[in-house]
């Protein structure tokens, strides 16, 4: 049931960004608009652990949150917010990350690797590797997706839950 959710988010992405738009031109404040993002990924089991009330915005999100998000998009997923093994081998065996015994959860996550751990997620890693590779060519796909628009880390900067979310 994910995957089918999965690929349906992949599809209306674009729609997504245009009501995020029209929610920005309606008033909404940065907080209001990160937290009704936020409350869309934790309904749909993706911020797997969370809940609003603990949600922390300007937090550095580990290498290892990411693994664990990117596994609940397309598995069951009880995260609750540690480190999970079966995530991190997922993530290995897709090539989202190099091996899963190397993940540790003090790793921070920069924009780069959020880029390629994502891009790889999507199924577009062959199409970012010819681009250029590491981390060109991911930060280039990334953005051809639209999956850096309205970040704000600067380039080997750690990402922030904000915008992760985003």
């Amino acid at each position: 049931m994910k995957k089918i959710i999965s690929i349906l988010l992949t599809l209306t992405m674009p729609g997504t960004m245009v009501t995020a738009t029209l929610a920005k031109d309606n008033g909404m404040s940065d907080s209001e608009k990160f937290m009704q993002e936020t409350e869309t990924l934790i309904d749909l089991g993706i911020l797997c652990g969370q809940d609003t009330s603990s949600v922390k915005p300007f937090s550095k999100t580990k290498k290892y949150q990411l693994v664990n998000y990117i596994y609940s998009m397309f598995n069951d997923c009880d995260c609750s917010g540690s480190f999970s093994q079966t995530a991190a081998e997922f993530a290995a065996s897709k090539g989202i990350i190099a091996n899963a015994a190397d993940l540790k959860t003090s790793d921070s996550l920069t924009v780069e690797m959020a880029a390629k751990m994502l891009v790889e997620a999507l199924g577009y890693g062959a199409i970012a590797k010819s681009e250029g590779g590491w981390p060109s060519g991911y930060l280039s796909y990334a953005r051809k997706l639209n999956l850096l628009d309205g970040v704000s880390a600067a380039s080997n900067e750690d990402i922030q839950l904000h915008d992760l979310v985003k």
